[in-house]
């Protein structure tokens, strides 16, 4: 009889010993998780900062310059470079007055000029890397300002065309080179020798020295 009642406790023992033991095991397969997401977060995280903070610092110690050049008047469209005889027909330019494009076989000449200038002669002189000033300026004395300060830019006559416009407004200075234009009304002493600085053999097609072909004329 006392064998009969001690079977059961002994059973019962049993099972609540497999029990403990799967509840132990089962904490630690738990805590063994918590561990192993902590851990692979923290790598990820890791890796992340690592990614990124390098561009931050880089971004904070070299911030981006200023294109300069861009700052000294506006690009223009660009067309192709497409010689044609003097006089003869073409498709319009782009821009008024011309920044590319159809060009002469004959240059303007250098430097400052009281006459007007076909604008196939100027573009020739762009193609090269010069900078064309067209003015129509009503006043004589701006128009005399105007010639000083294009006469004192560096290498005079070399790399500039200055010309008589009157396809422009009553006033009106526009400065172009290749694939860039500069529009303004009156005589600009800081614009004028910036946008020549910036752009005289800047992107021309044909590079022909640093007096743009100009040969101490």
């Amino acid at each position: 009889m006392a064998n009969e009642e001690a079977r059961p406790r002994r059973v019962q023992r049993r099972s609540q010993s497999r029990e403990d033991r799967r509840q132990r095991s089962t904490s630690r397969k738990t805590r063994r998780r918590i561990v192993y997401t902590t851990f692979g977060g923290a790598v990820a995280l890791a890796l992340i900062i690592g990614l990124f903070l390098p561009g931050f610092g880089d971004q904070a110690q070299t911030p981006s310059l200023p294109d300069q050049g861009a700052a000294v008047g506006a690009a223009a469209p660009i067309q192709e470079a497409v010689l044609v005889a003097d006089g003869a027909p073409h498709d319009a330019y782009s821009t008024t007055p011309p920044n590319s494009g159809f060009y002469s076989p004959t240059l303007a000449p250098w430097g400052v000029s009281d006459d007007p200038i076909p604008d196939e002669r100027v573009v020739a002189n762009l193609r090269q890397g010069a900078v064309a000033i067209s003015q129509n300026l009503q006043d004589p004395g701006e128009a005399a300002r105007l010639r000083e300060v294009v006469e004192a830019l560096p290498g005079y006559p070399a790399c500039v065309v200055m010309r008589p416009y009157d396809a422009l407004a009553p006033g009106a200075v526009v400065l172009t080179a290749w694939g860039r234009i500069l529009e303004a009304q009156g005589v600009d002493d800081a614009d004028i020798p910036a946008f020549f600085d910036a752009h005289r053999n800047d992107q021309a097609p044909s590079f022909v020295g640093n007096d743009c072909g100009a040969g101490g004329a």
